[in-house]
């Protein structure tokens, strides 16, 4: 008896919290507006406009405290990236493109095996260089989208092939839900010093 009043209670509880929570969120600045509006049935609808720049994403969320967890639907890799072996050790080759194919401008953020720090800025096709080990690296798009951090897989590799995700993707990423406010994160994941607000 008291397991079943515990379960009633913890679907009482997360129908009430998700019920409170359901409704459009908004921010609004000069030529920039970003939006989510959370639905009954634990979809969203993301919208985010600045400029000439605007897209939508549709996925699911979930609850879970003060914290948002969204996830796109369909999902997507944020980055592939195939490794070869083509030559010199030392000569280094990024190739770039979007994952139709269409070669994009991007920074290239590098760490090398002694924690050191290479960022070589506006490079198209191609960043061709002579460097130590690499560790890991990530990828940034003129919009200030930031692919996660790749590990390198092979201790010999020199020739990466990348394909970027050129929308964003949300892949159970956290925003803050605080009363009747939603703190986002940004394109580069970080948090965000404006609040979407309940309309």
């Amino acid at each position: 008896m008291k397991i079943l009043f515990i379960i009633f209670t913890s679907f009482f509880v997360t129908s009430f919290t998700l019920e409170n929570n359901i409704g459009k969120y908004e921010y609004r600045r000069n030529n920039f507006i970003e939006s989510i509006e959370l639905l009954k049935n634990q979809k969203f609808n993301y919208e985010r406009s600045e400029g000439f720049s605007n897209y939508k994403i549709t996925g699911s969320y979930f609850v879970s405290g003060d914290s948002l967890i969204l996830n796109s639907s369909p999902q997507k890799d944020k980055i592939i990236v195939r490794e070869k072996n083509t030559g010199k050790f030392e000569n280094k080759t990024f190739k770039v493109s979007d994952k139709k194919g269409n070669l994009i401008v991007f920074h290239l953020y590098l760490t090398l095996i002694d924690n050191s720090k290479i960022v070589i800025k506006d490079s198209f096709e191609k960043v061709k260089f002579k460097s130590a080990p690499i560790k890991s690296f990530h990828i940034v798009n003129t919009m200030g989208l930031k692919s996660p951090e790749y590990i390198l897989e092979g201790k010999h590799t020199n020739f990466f092939e990348v394909q970027f995700e050129n929308m964003r993707v949300f892949d159970n990423e956290n925003w803050y839900l605080i009363e009747n406010k939603i703190q986002p994160k940004g394109l580069d994941g970080e948090n965000q010093k404006y609040y979407l607000t309940k309309k």
